[in-house]
């Protein structure tokens, strides 16, 4: 429906109109974004985001690394989950091809928020593929923004191992999924393999993991 002008009653122009709602959390995501971008104004390396989806804040990543004549890399199967090992067995249940999204639906969401034409000189590397077969083939690079949203056990686990020693000192590696609840169920975890590939690879390494108090996401930053 055409929106009307307040003061004449006159129908705006189609073009005008909001497509549709940004929904608060995805405000509370990307003001996440800015202050973690804050920490690493004097780090070196790329934007890394595994776990692209539907390419929602890697859009964000994308505006973020324009301004700051970053490199952004984004990896995804864009085939759905890999096989949920035992230690994603939850009521969530997740199953083997879930969550399939195309690779088109990130790359025209870039596309249709005009960040190609806002920075023409942004590079953007889209890698499809299961994590454990592609990131073992990366050239080097180091990488000073790591965002990890793969929800299960391997794919945090493969993340992890191929990439964190990647992120330069000072760099900051955000986590997605570790110690998420839903609120109809708060007493068992939505991605426990999640938690427990972190705790794994993080806690024999002593970091201590921040929670951002508005987003409610745990991340850390790199010695």
């Amino acid at each position: 429906m055409n929106q009307q002008d307040s003061v004449t009653g006159n129908r705006l122009p189609t073009q005008w109109e909001t497509p549709h709602a940004v929904p608060v959390r995805w405000m509370r995501q990307f003001r996440y974004f800015v202050r973690m971008f804050d920490r690493i104004v004097n780090v070196s390396g790329d934007i890394v985001e595994c776990g692209v989806g539907t390419g929602a804040t890697f859009a964000m990543l994308a505006y973020l690394a324009g301004h700051s004549a970053r490199r952004l890399r984004g990896f995804d199967s864009f085939q759905g989950w890999p096989e949920p090992t035992e230690h994603d067995r939850t009521w969530r249940n997740p199953k083997a091809g879930e969550w399939r999204m195309p690779e088109f639906v990130a790359r025209n969401l870039l596309q249709e928020s005009n960040i190609p034409k806002e920075f023409p000189a942004l590079e953007i590397v889209i890698v499809p593929g299961f994590l454990g077969e592609t990131l073992s083939k990366e050239p080097p690079y180091q990488i000073s923004f790591l965002h990890l949203d793969v929800d299960l056990y391997s794919s945090y686990r493969d993340a992890l191992v191929h990439l964190f020693p990647r992120v330069s000192a000072g760099g900051v590696v955000l986590f997605d999924e570790y110690r998420e609840y839903a609120r109809t169920k708060p007493d068992e975890e939505k991605w426990p393999g999640a938690t427990k590939a972190i705790d794994e690879y993080i806690g024999p390494l002593g970091y201590h993991l921040h929670c951002d108090p508005e987003a409610q996401k745990y991340f850390l930053v790199k010695r």
